[in-house]
C-alpha cells in the first residue's frame, strides 16, 4: 500500500519528518484487518483495509529501528505508535516473531530512558495487552521489570530534579501497568518468575497496603487518567478497587501453590479489607 510505503520511507528521514512518520505508521497499525478473525471485524472503525503480513513486519521493524535513532520525541511517538499497535484487535500478539523485541525495547525505555515521559508511554503501552496470552513468553520479564521500576520509583531517589513535575504521573502509570500484569499472575507460570513473586513478597504486600489506603479517602483519584478513564460504567475509585483486588487474588494463588501459606495469609487480610 502506497500510504505504508511513503510513511516507512520518511521514517529514514531527518528528526522532525521521522517524528511524523512514525505517529502516521501508529495509526496504520492501529486500523489496518491483518486477519479475518478478530470478533470486531465488523466495526467499521477497526477495518479500514487488509493488510499483508509483510508490511505489518517492516513497519513493527521501523519503529524498533527509530528508538535507537531517534531523539526524545521520535521515542515518545514510538511509544504511543506500539500501544495503537497492541490496540489493533485483529493481530494475536502471541503468533507474532518480532513481539518479544517489542517488550524488550518497551521495558527498555521504561527502565533507562533520562526522560520520564517517554518511560510513562512506554509504561502506558506495556498494559494495553488485554491478556496473559498476548505477552506470551515474555510474560515473565515484563513484570519482573514492572516491578523492578515500581521499586524504583517508590524510593526517595530522583534521577534529576528536571524530572520531578513527571514523577507522579510516571509512577500512577506504573502502578496501573503493574496491577494490570500482576492480574494475569498465576500457578502455571513458570518457577522462576514464581520464585521472583515470593522474593518480592514483602515489598508487594506494603505496596499494595499502601494503595488500599487510598480507598479510605472519599475523593476519587484515579491511578492515571489516560489508563483510568476508559473503564465504562466505574468511577475511577471503584476501578483501581476491582484491579487492586484482582491483583491480590493471583498473588494469594500464587503463594499458596508455592506452599507460602503465611505470606498467602497476609495477602488474605488485604483482600478482606477490599470487600
Amino acid at each position: 500500500m502506497l500510504l505504508v510505503e511513503i510513511a516507512l520511507r520518511l521514517a529514514k528521514d531527518g528528526e522532525k519528518v521521522k517524528s511524523n512518520a512514525v505517529r502516521a505508521l501508529g495509526y496504520l497499525l492501529r486500523f489496518i484487518r491483518f486477519n479475518n478473525h478478530s470478533d470486531t471485524v465488523d466495526d467499521p472503525s477497526n477495518s479500514v483495509f487488509c493488510g499483508d503480513p509483510v508490511w505489518l513486519e517492516r513497519m513493527v521493524h521501523a519503529l524498533i529501528s527509530c528508538v535507537t535513532t531517534g531523539n526524545v520525541k521520535v521515542q515518545w511517538n514510538v511509544c504511543h505508535a506500539l500501544s495503537n499497535l497492541f490496540m489493533n484487535n485483529t493481530l494475536r500478539l502471541a503468533d507474532m516473531p518480532w513481539a518479544s523485541s517489542v517488550y524488550s525495547i518497551l521495558l527498555l525505555l521504561l527502565r533507562d530512558s533520562n526522560n520520564y515521559k517517554i518511560r510513562m508511554h512506554a509504561a502506558v503501552a506495556l498494559a494495553v495487552p488485554v491478556s496473559r496470552l498476548d505477552y506470551d513468553s515474555s510474560f515473565p520479564d515484563v513484570v519482573q521489570g514492572i516491578e523492578h521500576v515500581l521499586e524504583t520509583l517508590s524510593s526517595n531517589n530522583l534521577s534529576s530534579p528536571s524530572n520531578f513535575k513527571h514523577r507522579d504521573n510516571l509512577k500512577k502509570q506504573v502502578t496501573f501497568t503493574a496491577l494490570h500484569l500482576f492480574g494475569f499472575v498465576s500457578p502455571k507460570d513458570d518457577q522462576s518468575l514464581k520464585g521472583f513473586l515470593i522474593k518480592k513478597a514483602s515489598f508487594l504486600e506494603d505496596w499494595l497496603k499502601s494503595l488500599c489506603s487510598l480507598f479510605n479517602n472519599d475523593e476519587d483519584q484515579p491511578l492515571t487518567s489516560e489508563a483510568i478513564n476508559d473503564k465504562d460504567g466505574f468511577s475511577p475509585n471503584v476501578a483501581q478497587k476491582v484491579m487492586v483486588s484482582s491483583a491480590v487474588k493471583s498473588l494469594i494463588d500464587v503463594y499458596t501453590s508455592g506452599n507460602q501459606h503465611t505470606v498467602a495469609q497476609r495477602f488474605e487480610q488485604l483482600a478482606r479489607s477490599l470487600q
